[in-house]
């Protein structure tokens, strides 16, 4: 019950505040569903933005802060190579050496993923002249099995054959090598039918070539990052558990530069209710990307508004459910939103 008057007492409040922001327009707040027993919709935008000037807060805490243009500046994780495997020392550049067949996707859509992992890691990928490379060979092919639906039969790819290896080189010398060899066959019975000749997620090769790697080369952030930026943006995102402290400053740092892998993957975790406390840090981070990409600041083409325009609305969706309400339509575009979702942040911190 207490629950439910505090919410009812910020969405009194809040439509006080945005009937004025929209200059008297009727727009209301509503409670915002339940997203438990329904799974993830698509989150309304992909963006490839450019990089604002960064914001950051501590994420073990969801007290009341100062305005979103006074925080404090964010910490990006760095990536610290492992005593183990010569650190401690910090990797800026590393080259790719990525070699795929099979029902694996092709090497240079792989070689793209990883770029985009090493990128939050503050790691430039470049073709030479680098301090590291990451070696990564692997073929993979789904086997398949009939498999009766009702009266329909079906034949399914359910099993995997992966062979594969990894390898760490420095200056010449290979630190560290991964290998694996799986020879799943298809299970008695399936709930799923994958196409026998769908080419592979990535969710189903990379834990021993990609994620492990990777972990023992940078630590639990690496893994993070990988889960980001590697795995397609709607994996996982129901059975994760909730990010932790560290996982969330992480996810700051990335979000307040707008990586897109970030935002992408925001976009879904943010509907998953189990997630909203954890998320709840970014609230202030998040409005100041709205603030920002309302003012567009960056904007000096017709594209680049649109850009703007198109992370205003990913942004909006991404508080919304947060903050388990929506902006009443038209607000957007009147006033101050911004203004008015810190209003709201507020709020439900003095409550």
């Amino acid at each position: 019950m207490e629950v439910v008057v505090r919410r009812i007492a910020v969405a009194v409040a809040f439509l006080l505040l945005t009937t004025a922001c929209a200059g008297g327009s009727q727009g209301s707040i509503e409670p915002y569903p339940s997203y438990t027993s329904s799974p993830p919709t698509e989150p309304p935008v992909e963006t490839t933005p450019t990089v604002p000037s960064t914001t950051t807060t501590e994420a073990s805490t969801t007290t009341t802060v100062g305005p979103w243009t006074s925080l404090p500046d964010p910490i990006r994780p760095a990536a610290v190579l492992a005593p183990a495997l010569g650190g401690p020392a910090t990797i800026e550049t590393m080259c790719l050496e990525v070699a795929t067949g099979g029902q694996i996707e092709p090497s240079g859509e792989a070689a793209s993923g990883l770029a985009d992992v090493l990128d939050l890691l503050g790691v430039t990928v470049t073709p030479e002249g680098c301090e590291a490379t990451f070696r990564l060979a692997a073929t993979g092919n789904r086997t398949s099995e009939l498999y009766s639906f009702g009266q329909t039969n079906r034949r399914c790819g359910t099993g995997l054959i992966l062979t594969g290896e990894s390898s760490l080189v420095i200056a010449g010398v290979t630190e560290r090598t991964w290998t694996v060899d799986i020879n799943t066959p298809p299970p008695a019975t399936t709930e799923t039918c994958p196409d026998e000749s769908a080419e592979l997620s990535r969710h189903d090769w990379d834990d021993d070539l990609v994620t492990a790697p990777l972990v023992e080369m940078f630590g639990e952030v690496a893994g993070y990052a990988e889960w980001i930026g590697f795995i397609d943006a709607h994996i996982e995102v129901d059975s994760r558990p909730p990010s932790t402290d560290d996982e969330v400053q992480w996810l700051t740092s990335w979000l307040v530069e707008q990586k897109p892998a970030a935002l992408s993957k925001l976009g879904y975790m943010a509907q998953v209710e189990a997630n909203e406390p954890a998320l709840l840090p970014l609230t202030p981070y998040l409005i100041a990307l709205l603030d920002s990409a309302q003012n567009c600041a960056w904007c000096s083409s017709p594209s680049d508004v649109e850009e703007a325009e198109s992370i205003a609305v990913q942004l909006d969706f991404d508080l919304g459910h947060i903050l388990n309400m929506i902006l009443p339509t038209g607000i957007r575009h009147n006033g101050a939103p911004a203004q008015a979702w810190w209003e709201v942040w507020e709020r439900q911190q003095g409550s």
